[in-house]
């Protein structure tokens, strides 16, 4: 019997006489009992098989203990064992999770779906129940997947944001535009020993300080690119202190320490004002709460093997300019200072930084063939410290005189839709000798050119204008007089850039805000040339 039902060992034993009757019952009995638990393991076997097919955490719970029957890849990836609980595995806790919806699928029959926030790790959990008895739960680790779609939304924010700060910034140079021009105008009438001279100068410098900051903007929403040009970073560092003063609580004490005999790089301005801004700004809320000292050295070294091992893109024995950015503050974590630099990665509490900051930095001494590293202790601050390659050019600080401005008598068709830029620029064209004719409307000035073509020398316009864009005029009036010399002018536009205008037959592109010197001298080498 034992042969014939497979079984190797005995289930028990008779130790009393019988009839053929009662040993007929016990093997019946002996072989249900066998056959009951082969069928137990078979389909144990078979559920084990299933649960590890899958490629994700998956779990057969009883929805009365929720005790573990768990795939391999559920032990591998979440420490689930048999015997164990689901929340002891992953909420560890020593109850049912507040969250869980075992119930709801086991009380509806319903399949049940959430994604859950654990240690470390983002679930996309699914409870499927299978029934009174039984439910299945299975999870995909949807960790890396949440990261690229925050990245995302952070990237269409972005350029939200980008195309705001376009326009923001287009409006904005439209007004600086008046201001910069009827002050050099107010300066020029003026003598020079009038009291007066000084606040028109103030009034200039602050709306150049402003100007410069739109620039910034604009390289934010890819309106400007980058130009490098021979730079005295000590410049920028005493104009990026003061305009950091006049926003910092005066409980961050502010210090600067140039010892460089050598501070000339190859660089863009827009973006060194950038870095610097950026890491005093970091530096400073690293010491919001208690204040402190943020402190900005300038000093020359040369990349010796210390350097090196810290920033091993350095060339060996070449002279650099080293710009160091030290804080007070809280400091950063060892286990964080290897992400700091990663796009997105921020230590701020939600809502005070994007993770862009640093990671923008990075890019910007990358692709000035620089270097930055950082030293860090927590309780006790940092120091960032930053590489730039030295140049042997000399800068000459360039001393604008109004006097010495280029001047003509041609006759010049100046376009706007804004009144304030008519009401500047035709006197500003006017004391420069031209004979100025202005229009509001660019359909107007279509009109007058049609009518009149030979009586304009040079036809300068604005971009951004209802009826009919700016370029859209050029061409109009490129077909009525191929010759017509044009100049465009934009604060902000996304319909024509530099190489596109020019590519057009336009012969010069002036960015907003239009300053008297810079439209004086393209002026006149855009007559010159014809």
């Amino acid at each position: 019997l034992m042969e014939r039902a497979k079984i190797t060992e005995p289930f028990g034993y008779i130790t009393k006489p019988f009839e053929d009757a009662e040993l007929h019952t016990t093997i019946e009995i002996a072989l249900y009992k066998h056959k009951a638990e082969e069928t137990i393991r078979q389909k144990s076997a078979l559920n084990q098989t299933l649960l590890d097919a899958l490629p994700c955490v998956a779990l057969l719970l009883k929805p009365s203990t929720r005790e573990i029957v768990a795939s391999n890849e559920a032990g591998r990836q979440a420490g689930a064992l048999p015997g164990k609980t689901c929340y002891g595995t992953w909420g560890q806790r020593n109850n049912p999770c507040p969250w869980c919806l075992a119930p709801k699928a086991c009380d509806t029959g319903d399949p049940q779906h959430l994604e859950v926030d654990a240690i470390d790790i983002v679930w996309d959990a699914h409870w499927y129940p299978i029934n009174d008895d039984l439910y299945l739960h299975y999870a995909f680790d949807i960790t890396e997947k949440r990261k690229l779609e925050d990245q995302l939304v952070q990237s269409q924010k972005l350029e939200t944001i980008g195309t705001l700060a376009g326009g923001i910034a287009h409006d904005f140079n439209n007004i600086l535009s008046p201001i910069m021009i009827h002050s050099q105008l107010a300066m020029t009438e003026l003598p020079p020993e009038s009291p007066l001279q000084h606040n028109l100068d103030e009034i200039y410098n602050s709306a150049t300080r402003a100007r410069d900051l739109v620039k910034q903007i604009l390289t934010f929403s890819r309106q400007s690119r980058p130009r490098p040009m021979p730079l005295k970073i000590s410049l920028i560092v005493q104009e990026a202190l003061k305009l950091l003063r006049s926003t910092l609580p005066t409980t961050i004490a502010i210090n600067q320490k140039i010892d460089a005999e050598s501070d000339t790089v190859f660089a863009d301005p827009t973006q060194i004002h950038q870095v610097l801004m950026n890491l005093c700004t970091n530096a400073a809320h690293a010491m919001r709460e208690k204040g402190g000292g943020l402190e900005v050295n300038l000093s020359n070294v040369r990349a010796d093997s210390d350097i090196l091992a810290q920033c091993p893109d350095l060339v060996f024995e070449r002279p650099y300019l080293k710009l160091a950015i030290s804080d007070t503050g809280h400091g950063i974590e060892p286990a964080e200072m290897g992400k700091i630099f990663e796009p997105y990665f921020t230590t701020k509490q939600k809502g005070e930084g994007t993770g862009l900051g640093l990671a923008v930095v990075h890019g910007i001494i990358k692709n000035h063939d620089g270097a930055i590293s950082v030293k860090s202790e927590p309780g006790k601050g940092t120091t960032f410290m930053v590489f730039l390659p030295i140049i042997e050019t000399e800068v000459k600080e360039e001393v604008e005189t109004i006097e010495a401005l280029p001047k003509g008598s041609e006759r010049i068709l100046f376009i706007d839709d804004e009144k304030a830029m008519l009401d500047a620029v035709t006197p500003m064209l006017e004391s420069l000798g031209y004979q100025a004719t202005s229009k509001m409307n660019s359909l107007d000035a279509l009109e007058l050119f049609r009518t009149k073509p030979d009586q304009f020398d040079l036809v300068i316009t604005d971009t951004t204008m209802p009826r009919m864009t700016g370029d859209k005029l050029a061409k109009e009036l490129m077909e009525i007089r191929s010759d017509i010399p044009i100049i465009i002018c934009t604060g902000y536009s996304e319909r024509i850039s530099e190489t596109k205008a020019k590519g057009m037959g336009i012969k010069a592109f002036v960015m907003k805000p239009i300053v008297m010197s810079e439209m004086a001298h393209t002026i006149r080498q855009v007559l010159d040339k014809k």
